[in-house]
């Protein structure tokens, strides 16, 4: 006997020693899951932005370098003939007498090469505030989008410990089913030995196979709904094209019955203002939501018509025959150039399509107004019909509780009775079969329970 038990607390030993702890399942979930690896992308993504936004109010250089190879050069040589150069030199006062008329070369003509090299820059002065807005539009979304992967790795955090929690009661109320499945056997068994003696009713035997077949039927829901909280934490840590393998016997959860105590004790009216306080995730998102309709208004106002936007330009260019600093003479064939100028833009009129778009920005503010408003009723339903079915979920466990305990008496009732000699074995098993249905019961409750305590611990932002 010893040696047994030795053996089964090394089995258990074992079992324990693959199981994950919440921790190391948790830090799975944000390593993995497909969701939140997007909604962090998301936020990157969003980070970028802002930095795109910020370099907004920094200048923008340019520079454009092009090389030209001409097959017949614009400007070809250029000659003058010697009686030309002396007709001139007497005009100017110089009679000279030159030798028979000849021509001189006076420009050889442009060389077949031709290169430009411009360097620009753009510093935009005045805006009307489009750019600042601009960066802090931005930075909202950005916020929003950090809001967002927050509240998504709660929801997932919740998801996983409704999981857990369906699956160790869904665990629990499958051995009771293992033993449920032993007494209605039994009580077939019985039945039909009593009908063969004429001592029961064929109906009677039929009524205990239907309970064995519903104990049966009861099993095999049970397993299947286990399978599908299986594959469904699974899931839950599955991304990055891989997938998670998760056992059953590596889980090793127990719900939280602090909590569920913590959520009970309070109030209605004080979950419903702890849904919709100003900590709340989903309150921010939605008064940041408010704040970028704001601005993109504010941006819509800026651009409207006879707005002019104000920037100064600069620009260093050299254009010649020859590359720079690699050819010979290179200076000697071309020049540099250097100019500042302030540049002025503005839409004078595009058909009323800004004018439009400031509306619509209007109406973008007061629709996020609108869903202000409505998610916070929303919020406050939300967690009042939660707080209404944990109430009602407890009123209900304690009423099992007390049908398990007259089971429990009846059963007791029945046993002594069997003992003494007028009772029957089918009453005693009976009894158990009820207690039993009784008890499933009674953890399909406590399920609910929980489930809604983790409902309102999400919708309170988890701070209780």
């Amino acid at each position: 006997m010893k040696k047994i038990n030795a053996l089964a607390f090394l089995s258990l030993i074992s079992s324990l020693a693959f199981c994950h702890t919440q921790e190391e399942l948790l830090e799975k979930l944000y390593q993995n899951n497909a969701e939140i690896i997007k909604a962090e992308s998301e936020y990157m993504q969003a980070c970028l932005d802002v930095k795109d936004a910020k370099g907004g109010r920094g200048p923008s250089i340019d520079l454009q370098i092009s090389g030209t190879y001409m097959v017949n050069p614009p400007i070809g040589e250029i000659s003058v003939g010697t009686d030309d150069i002396a007709s001139i030199l007497a005009d100017e006062g110089y009679p000279v007498v030159l030798p028979i008329n000849r021509s001189v070369v006076v420009y050889e003509g442009m060389e077949h090469t031709l290169y430009n090299f411009e360097l620009s820059l753009t510093q935009p002065i005045f805006t009307w505030g489009k750019i600042t807005n601009a960066i802090k539009l931005y930075e909202q979304v950005a916020d929003i989008k950090l809001l967002q992967k927050n509240d998504l790795i709660h929801k997932k955090e919740i998801e996983l410990l409704s999981r857990e929690t369906a699956f160790y009661y869904l665990t629990k109320m499958e051995s009771l089913l293992d033993e449920q499945a032993r007494y209605a056997g039994r009580l077939v068994e019985i039945s039909e030995a009593y009908a063969k003696n004429g001592l029961l009713l064929n109906q009677d035997v039929l009524n205990a196979k239907i309970k064995a077949q519903e104990v049966d039927v009861a099993k095999k829901n049970l397993q299947r709904e286990k399978e599908i909280q299986l594959i469904e934490m699974q899931k839950l840590f599955s991304g990055n094209g891989e997938m998670f393998e998760l056992l059953a016997s590596e889980i090793n959860y127990v719900p939280d019955d602090k909590k569920l105590n913590k959520y009970l004790s309070l109030s209605r009216p004080t979950l419903e203002e702890l849904a919709v306080n100003e900590d709340n995730a989903q309150i921010k998102i939605l008064k940041a939501l408010i704040e970028t309709s704001r601005l993109a208004k504010d941006i819509a106002n800026a651009s409207v018509y006879w707005k002019p936007d104000f920037a100064l330009q600069a620009s260093l260019g050299y254009a010649g025959q020859r590359f720079p600093w690699i050819q010979e003479d290179w200076n000697d064939y071309g020049k540099y150039s250097l100019n500042f100028s302030l540049g002025i833009r503005t839409t004078v009129w595009d058909g009323g399509k800004a004018f439009r778009d400031v509306k619509r920005r209007e109406d973008d503010m007061n629709n996020a107004l609108t869903q202000y408003n409505d998610s916070v009723m929303q919020l406050k339903m939300a967690a009042a019909t939660a707080y209404s079915d944990l109430a009602l979920a407890e009123s209900r466990w304690k009423y099992q509780n007390l049908l398990v305990q007259n089971d429990e008496l009846e059963l007791k009732l029945h046993e002594s009775e069997y003992k003494a000699g007028y009772g029957t074995e089918m009453d005693v098993l009976k009894a158990k079969i009820q207690k039993i249905t009784d008890t499933i019961t009674s953890y399909q409750l406590q399920t609910e329970m929980h489930l809604n305590c983790l409902t309102l611990d999400y919708l309170t932002g988890g701070r209780i």
